[in-house]
């Protein structure tokens, strides 16, 4: 009987050990620093400085606004290798950045969804293949601006393409 108990102990004291270095291998690996990988769709977050501008620059994207808001245009970033083209404006009132958002919907662009907080507010507005994402928040007007991708046909498997 003696000995039926000290195996059994034997056992429990092996497990706990075995749970005690399981648990120590899972702090371990929780602990270890994880590089930020971007995830391939979002690798153009990346690729571009910003560029300290006084005027806005003619290209694609800055000719479907309208006129300049009434702010200090901070920088872009041109992003437009993929797509996309960032503008920062600061100094902007409430009231200026309304009426900026009046010109774009008068331009025929659409308000897909929106929302505003005491401090903060945002819109989605969209025309065309031209998304604009735009911000504001203590004054700072941001405008992430993104063109849609042609869809880029799948060719068929040889077996299938003869059906």
């Amino acid at each position: 009987m003696k000995r039926k108990g000290m195996h059994r102990r034997r056992k429990l004291a092996l497990l706990a050990v075995l749970l005690i270095m399981v648990g120590i291998a899972v702090w371990r690996i929780w602990q270890t620093p994880r590089p930020t990988v971007l995830h391939r769709q979002d690798a153009w977050l990346s690729s571009a400085e910003p560029e300290m501008v006084d005027t806005l620059p003619d290209n694609a994207f800055t000719a479907e606004l309208p006129e300049e808001i009434d702010g200090r245009l901070l920088y872009i970033r041109d992003y437009s290798a993929s797509g996309h083209y960032q503008i920062v404006w600061e100094g902007v009132s409430a009231e200026a950045a309304e009426s900026y958002l009046t010109a774009l919907l008068d331009k025929g662009f659409t308000r897909l969804m929106g929302t505003a907080e005491d401090i903060a507010s945002g819109v989605l507005l969209a025309r065309g293949d031209l998304t604009l994402s735009i911000s504001l928040s203590g004054g700072t007007l941001n405008m992430l601006m993104t063109r849609a991708e042609e869809p880029t046909p799948t060719p068929l498997p040889e077996w299938l393409a003869d059906w």
